[in-house]
C-alpha cells in the first residue's frame, strides 16, 4: 500500500544520506529521491478494499460463533465490536488489563501494541459488553491472536463472506457505528 512505499522510500532515502556523510559515495547522487510523488489512487494489484460490517452480517457472524461453541473466537469478536480493538490487543487481555480510571472500568492495552498510539492506551468497557464477558477469565497465550484468525476467516468464508470483510472489519464497523452517532474521529481514535 501507499504507506508501505513510503516507508520503504524514507529507508532509502536515510540510508543514502548516511552513505553520503560517512563518506561512503564520494559524489552524491543529487537527483536521488527528490519529487517522488506518490499516486492517492496507488492500489496494489489484487488488494481489496476492506469495509466493515453490516450489523446484520455481525448478527449472523456472532449466532455461528455461538452455534460452534467457539469461546475464544466469540470473546475476541465482542471486545472488538464493542471496543474498537484490534485481533492482537483483543486476544492479549488479562484480567490485569481492567483499570479504573474516574470511577469507569477500562481496559489498559498492553505496552507493545502494534502502534505506538495504540500502547498503553486506555479503551472504556461498555456495560453491554461486561454482561456479555467475563473479565474474569480473560486469558492471553503468545500464539492465540494467530489462531483465532484463523479460525475467523475459515468461519467468515464458510458463512459466504467474501474478501473485503477481516477481523480488523470488526474495528471499521466500531468506527462507522461511533461516526453514525456523530461521536468525532478525536475520540474514536
Amino acid at each position: 500500500n501507499i504507506k508501505t512505499v513510503q516507508k520503504m522510500v524514507g529507508v532509502c532515502r536515510g540510508y543514502h544520506k548516511w552513505l553520503v556523510s560517512s563518506l561512503h559515495i564520494r559524489k552524491p547522487v543529487s537527483w536521488a529521491f527528490r519529487d517522488i510523488t506518490y499516486s492517492k489512487t496507488y492500489k496494489p494489484k489484487g488488494e481489496t478494499k476492506r469495509r466493515p460490517f453490516e450489523l446484520e452480517e455481525v448478527r449472523r457472524l456472532l449466532s455461528a460463533i455461538v452455534d460452534q461453541g467457539d469461546a475464544e473466537l466469540h470473546q475476541a469478536v465482542l471486545i472488538s465490536l464493542y471496543t474498537g480493538m484490534r485481533l492482537s490487543e483483543a486476544t492479549h487481555l488479562t484480567p490485569e488489563s481492567v483499570v479504573m480510571r474516574g470511577g469507569i472500568k477500562c481496559f489498559k492495552v498492553r505496552d507493545d501494541a502494534k502502534t505506538e498510539a495504540g500502547s498503553g492506551r486506555i479503551v472504556p468497557i461498555s456495560p453491554a459488553l461486561e454482561t456479555l464477558v467475563d473479565l474474569s477469565e480473560l486469558k492471553v497465550s503468545t500464539a492465540e491472536g494467530a489462531y483465532v484468525g484463523q479460525r475467523f476467516g475459515a468461519l467468515k468464508t464458510t458463512l459466504g463472506f467474501k474478501r473485503d470483510v477481516v477481523f480488523h472489519s470488526l474495528r471499521k464497523t466500531f468506527v462507522t457505528v461511533l461516526e453514525q452517532r456523530y461521536v468525532t474521529e478525536g475520540i474514536v481514535a
